[in-house]
């Protein structure tokens, strides 16, 4: 037995070596190649991370749901385009001129939330506990007749408030045309989008468990399924969203502890980013498509304006001084109206932009700008980190297994792009719906029996 798990100990040793050694070529390849000055020293520096990141999501045993949304939103969505706008000159919004310190600073900040954030999750074991055995699972019926009522007569006094022409309308015309409050928006909006979608899943997941249908099952699933279109309307609803639903769907009907899927993965994410992306532009909001400008399009879209929001943040924080906190409590108590909390703040996308000079000021602010804004550089390391800490601790738990514990890791897994891209203001209301809803079912959505041994 203690010959075993040398064996396994050793085993894992060699591929910790290797993916570090296989790292270090990288990086020194990549210094090489992409060593312009300091600020492209320190994008390499980044870009090697991530290409352990990468490797490691593929290789490591288990689902590892987190560390591949982790690295392929930083890489594909955040790095990649930040490093080809710096290198050009040309951001996505070009409101002003960036100092060389200002963009040094936002790459520096980069790389110590990666690195951080890399710290906290490699140094993760298995969670305790021993192998996991699933004896019986089936549908808890009370609770599936009770859930499925309440949210369908819920959303559907929802829709009649709000009428279905309202959101039938595109991306543009919603926010042309709405002067909704943050609070009228989460009601209206966003919780009806990630309620119906979160409802859908756990309908289908059930229905595959009866062994009989009954009318009331099927009037279920019809009628969440059109509360999920109407409410999430192709034309309207915003891209991100739509990711997020197809990996959720994605990481329920395939097995990503099987790391050939996790390899697919990776190479639906690249064709996703430079065909369906731009195909969903084409319906929300472009008036043509060029099938030969779409690597150009990926590279200059105002969806991939990460880089420049962390400049921006790091100009915020030069001229108006650290928020201590301010921007993360509006985040988490988003549901306390400015009536009543007059001190409320803004997002830290909208904040930093309109200190920008920018005429439009609903742009994103990654995680490690929202840690920056916030506490500075110690905030960086030390909330990264922990959520290094927190991803690995969801990716190696034994309790989500299961079922419910699929629906909550799949939509998790889903959210997290967002919650990467932020502002944590904008973004938390639907994404606390989403994963306070699937925690539900996962908790009472399912009867089963676990033994560890």
């Amino acid at each position: 037995m203690s010959s075993f798990c040398l064996h396994i100990i050793d085993a894992e040793f060699l591929m910790i070596s290797n993916r570090a050694f296989l790292t270090a070529v990288f990086s020194v390849f990549l210094i090489i190649f992409l060593w312009k000055d300091e600020v492209t020293l320190v994008f390499s520096l980044s870009f090697s991370l991530l290409f352990y990141f990468v490797f490691s999501s593929v290789v490591m045993q288990g689902r590892r749901l987190l560390l591949l949304s982790f690295s392929s939103y930083f890489l594909f969505l955040f790095l990649i385009p930040g490093y080809a706008h710096y290198m050009s000159g040309n951001y996505p919004f070009e409101w002003g001129y960036y100092q060389k310190n200002d963009v040094f600073d936002a790459a520096l900040l980069v790389f110590l939330f990666l690195l951080s954030a890399s710290i906290g999750y490699f140094t993760v074991g298995d969670s305790e506990g021993g192998s996991y055995v699933e004896v019986e699972e089936e549908v808890n019926k009370p609770f599936f007749y009770l859930f499925s009522l309440l949210v369908v007569l819920m959303l559907g006094s929802i829709l009649i408030l709000g009428g279905v022409d309202r959101y039938l309308q595109t991306r543009m015309e919603a926010y042309l045309y709405s002067n909704l409050s943050t609070i009228e928006s989460a009601l209206f909006f966003q919780g009806p989008r990630v309620l119906s979608f979160v409802f859908v899943v756990y309908v289908c997941v059930s229905l595959r468990t009866f062994s009989k249908l009954t009318v009331f099952q099927l009037f279920c699933f019809a009628s969440g399924s059109a509360l999920f279109i109407i409410f999430n309307w192709p034309a309207g609803v915003p891209r991100f969203y739509i990711l997020g639903y197809i990996l959720s769907f994605c990481v329920i009907a395939f097995d990503f502890n099987n790391k050939i899927y996790r390899a697919i993965y990776w190479i639906c994410l690249v064709v996703g980013l430079l065909v369906v992306l731009p195909v969903l532009n084409f319906f929300t909001r472009d008036k043509e498509f060029f099938f030969e400008e779409l690597f150009v399009r990926y590279l200059e879209h105002g969806d991939f304006d990460g880089f420049q929001s962390v400049i921006n943040v790091v100009v915020f924080v030069k001229d108006e001084g650290v928020q201590y906190g301010s921007q993360l409590l509006s985040a988490i108590f988003f549901f306390v109206p400015r009536t009543i909390w007059s001190g409320k703040s803004e997002s830290t996308g909208s904040i930093a932009a309109e200190n920008a000079g920018y005429l439009f000021t609903h742009v994103s602010a990654p995680l490690p700008s929202e840690f920056f804004v916030d506490f500075g550089w110690p905030g960086v390391i030390i909330f990264s980190f922990v959520l290094g800490k927190v991803m690995a601790k969801l990716d190696t738990s034994r309790i989500f297994k299961g079922k419910g514990g699929g629906i909550f890791v799949a939509v998790v897994f889903g959210f997290s792009y967002i919650i990467f891209r932020g502002t944590l203001v904008g973004v938390i209301p639907p994404c606390f719906v989403a994963i306070f809803t699937a925690y539900v079912v996962f908790k009472y959505g399912f009867k089963r029996v676990e033994k560890y041994e």
